[in-house]
């Protein structure tokens, strides 16, 4: 399984230092937290997991446990960041947040869009919506051609939005029913996580720096 771990620069205040050290042990933690579920999602799956995070206005990729089929859909490396809702784990944090902060992350993303023909602001209104009515995210195609991934956000239990679990697969593999199964086994892991990290008192769950530095 591959990892991400990263260290935040210095900060201006003591305030802005303690919530900076609060979040690095949070973001030290979770991926730790979330190695049984990953590999049993892969084990049960035998697809590709992956773990994003909220960084700023980005999602990133903290881990990712490789699957076992023989055709991969590795569109993420671990470290790999995008604009919130770019991506189907990244779509499953922007979907959890607050109306009115999901609209200041799409209009201060919107240049950034731009690069993403499928997920231009408009499109990813639609998206929000549909991943809130659904209750999970899906990505059919959107990213890469023949691919699709279905996610859920990981919410504890101050109902707080830690990170995002995600599965891809060739579209082959991603028919209603499987799909469903798949949703499934996310959403219990997912509770199974928000469980140890309200245990261990990693609830909050901030925002990282919008620009990490690795040590």
């Amino acid at each position: 399984m591959q990892y991400f771990l990263w260290w935040p620069i210095g900060a201006d205040s003591v305030e802005e230092a303690g919530r900076y050290r609060r979040c690095a042990a949070e973001r030290h933690e979770l991926p730790e937290l979330t190695r049984a579920s990953l590999v049993r999602l892969e084990e049960r799956s035998e697809d590709t997991v992956y773990l994003s995070i909220r960084s700023g206005d980005d999602a990133l990729c903290t881990a990712r446990q490789e699957g076992r089929f023989p055709i991969k859909t590795l569109t993420l490396a671990v470290g790999d960041r995008r604009p919130l809702g770019v991506g189907v784990g990244s779509l499953a944090l922007l979907a959890a947040l607050p109306d009115a902060e999901v609209e200041r992350v799409i209009t201060g993303n919107a240049d950034r869009l731009r690069s993403y023909t499928a997920f231009r602001p408009a499109k990813l209104r639609e998206l929000v919506e549909r991943t809130r009515a659904e209750g999970y995210a899906t990505n059919p195609g959107m990213v890469l051609q023949g691919m699709m991934a279905v996610g859920v956000p990981v919410r504890t239990g101050g109902s707080q939005v830690a990170g995002a679990l995600s599965i891809a697969a060739i579209e082959g593999r991603m028919q209603p029913e499987r799909r469903a199964q798949l949703v499934a086994w996310l959403e219990e892991e997912a509770t199974a996580i928000a469980g140890r990290l309200d245990t261990t008192g990693g609830s909050t769950a901030p925002s990282a720096p919008a620009t990490p530095s690795r040590p």
